[in-house]
């Protein structure tokens, strides 16, 4: 039973959240590689501290180019008179940039890990990248027949560090922990490796149908005590599983124990308890996650469309892939052909770190490169279903987003027949009220006329 403390916890009320200063930017872990052709390099006439630039091209959204001086610029070979090539990536946009970049040419690759791109600071690189005179020798493999060359820019931004996704746990879709302690009421008995769990049958058939469906048959007729078996399950899983349905388990207690964490998850997803399932998911992300439990964790979160947890192991293993690879279930991880293709997957294109303006309109190619909290953001925000894996996730946002935009071209459509309709009574209106003007002067005309013709007549 949770100390007072800890319930006090539990059931604050936060009104607000404020946070000071930026949140440190992580790598996104999607890699995107632009291609420069040069021809005809070789034969370049520029002069020491002279530079060309190439066309832009398009990476992460942003546009970006290579600044080269072939006989390098002012910094470059310092006291000696030999020439070196200068190169240099260049941001061409205005907000800032934290990236981490790769040139690569020929057997040449110069890596350098997060530079701040700015305004004031639009471009890095290298002012002594390689001597002139050894890259320009095509037997060195840098210079193609004709002259020209190739660069290669693998480049990854860093994106501001997510806090992993939960649930919104709330206290009062519960039955009350109070509850709990009515022992006379209780009138359904669950047998679990020889223990016995009392409950109420009316907690459950509010919070827990699954458990529910097990005893109603049993209910309607009421011949006797009610007691069922169930079994495959821990009687110390079970019974959070029972403190959880009268709001009394301490959430906290289970952040640092793999096992239970587990079991928890697979109890929560087969007795229907799919707010619990969700924040067991995030727990194991968030404090249980490691280089030893990513390959398991990629296994058990497949097996149980578990799509946030699933991520976070394939982002694990694209982070550091030897220590992954040393952990013991990552033999049967190599069994999995379809875990073997989605990790390549990611490994080659990254998971979607992408950065999308809430206003414009969703479309199937943007939600497909979503990551699983953004997903699971916008399906709470329409009140839709969070459980499933990320395919599930994508395709149950699509409906959404076809059936929502399906019901405002409709709702145009009335709109615009509704105004037409108004518009077309104005008119008859209008119409109705000048006929009926005219009809009151000629009234009132030929009333004089006969008033006349009385007074004549006196």
């Amino acid at each position: 039973m949770s100390s007072p403390c800890t319930n006090n916890r539990r059931h604050k009320k936060i009104v607000g959240t404020s946070v000071t200063f930026d949140c440190p930017k992580v790598p996104s872990g999607r890699i995107e590689t632009m291609i420069f052709k040069v021809n005809g390099f070789a034969d370049r006439e520029e002069e020491k501290n002279t530079a060309f630039s190439t066309s832009t091209l398009s990476a992460h959204g942003r546009q970006w180019k290579l600044l080269i001086y072939p006989r390098g610029d002012a910094r470059s070979g310092g006291s000696t008179e030999e020439e070196h090539i200068s190169i240099f990536l260049e941001f061409t946009g205005s907000e800032p940039i934290t990236a981490d970049y790769t040139i690569r040419c020929g057997p040449m690759e110069s890596s350098s890990r997060k530079r701040i791109f700015t305004e004031r600071c639009t471009s890095w690189g290298y002012s002594d990248w390689i001597l002139r005179s050894v890259f320009i020798d095509q037997q060195n493999g840098y210079i193609d027949d004709d002259g020209g060359t190739t660069f290669e820019i693998s480049l990854q931004l860093y994106v501001d560090k997510k806090s992993v996704w939960y649930p919104c746990m709330l206290d009062e879709g519960r039955i009350p922990s109070q509850l709990f302690k009515c022992q006379a009421s209780k009138d359904v008995t669950f047998e679990v490796q020889g223990s016995e769990f009392r409950v109420h049958s009316a907690a459950l058939e509010l919070c827990a149908p699954a458990l529910f469906e097990m005893v109603e048959d049993k209910l309607q007729t009421r011949d006797g005590p009610i007691s069922v078996e169930i079994p495959s399950i821990e009687k110390q899983i079970f019974e959070q599983i029972v403190q959880y349905l009268y709001n009394s388990l301490d959430l906290e207690s289970i952040t640092n124990d793999y096992e239970v964490a587990k079991n928890l998850l697979v109890a929560a997803d087969r007795f229907g308890f799919m707010d619990l399932k969700l924040y067991m998911e995030s727990t194991l992300t968030e404090h249980l996650l490691t280089a030893d439990t990513a390959a398991s964790l990629l296994l058990f979160a497949d097996g149980h469309s578990c799509a946030l947890l699933k991520e976070a192991a394939m982002l694990f293993y694209v982070k550091d892939p030897e220590a992954v690879k040393n952990s013991k279930d990552w033999t049967l991880v190599l069994e999995s052909t379809p875990l073997l293709v989605e990790l390549l997957d990611i490994a080659t294109l990254g998971s979607g770190n992408v950065i999308v303006d809430k206003s414009k309109h969703l479309t199937a190619e943007i939600l497909e490169l979503l990551d699983v909290t953004s997903l699971r953001e916008r399906l709470d925000a329409s009140n839709l279903d969070l459980d499933g894996s990320r395919e599930t996730l994508v395709q149950r946002l699509i409906s959404h987003v076809d059936t929502t935009t399906k019901n405002e071209c409709n709702k145009d459509r009335n709109n615009d027949s509704l105004k037409k309709e108004r518009k077309d009574l104005g008119r008859c209106t209008v119409v109705h009220i000048a006929t009926f003007s005219v009809l009151l002067r000629y009234e009132w005309v030929v009333g004089w006329q006969l008033l006349g013709r009385h007074c004549q007549c006196m």
